[in-house]
């Protein structure tokens, strides 16, 4: 089995083999969690330094940076300085013609998937709206409710566009806003 042999991650292999099922074939398959576990067992427990909690394995980029933030009992954060330091060029991260990339996610098997991607030439609420009309003139999908941030051209867009779906703030920061009219 690949998952034995490889050091590519559980959830690449995994990927990999579920690209070319059908919807119909992936969704009888078991939990997304389970296939995983599935994948982890087949390969021996990584190395771990008696005073860590993550495997030497995870503890280093294929550079050789050092790839832990910090490593606590409650968290650890995974990254390297030189991803940091990217952080504050992030709008850059899409061509000069454009200002944002924009991602439609959803929940399939208790995972968070992105599905469509965008590149928007601005944050205005006509900007969703022509994003959204586009996409929806594809495939008149039914949603349950939406996930997004606060912004106030993403909550007037799907106010207009979604009347009827469940509308929540991401990050739990919904309580916050409770009392100022901000959830829909």
């Amino acid at each position: 089995m690949k998952a034995a042999t490889s050091d590519e991650a559980s959830s690449s292999i995994l990927h990999s083999s579920l690209r070319f099922m059908s919807l119909s074939a992936v969704d009888s398959l078991p939990k997304i969690e389970s296939l995983m576990r599935s994948v982890r067992r087949q390969r021996s427990a990584p190395h771990s330094d008696s005073n860590t909690l993550s495997p030497d394995i995870l503890r280093e980029t294929d550079r050789g940076e050092e790839f832990i933030l910090y490593e606590y009992n409650e968290m650890i954060i995974f990254t390297a300085k030189t991803n940091l330091s990217l952080l504050k060029d992030c709008k850059h991260c899409v061509p000069e013609q454009f200002y944002q990339l924009f991602t439609l996610h959803t929940l399939l098997k208790s995972v968070i998937i992105p599905f469509v991607y965008s590149l928007l030439i601005g944050k205005k609420a006509s900007d969703y709206k022509n994003f959204f009309e586009k996409v929806l003139e594809k495939d008149n999908f039914a949603l349950e409710s939406i996930l997004s941030d606060f912004e106030s051209a993403t909550t007037k867009t799907i106010k207009e566009i979604f009347p009827n779906v469940e509308h929540r703030g991401n990050l739990n920061i919904e309580p916050m806003y409770s009392n100022h009219n901000y959830i829909l």
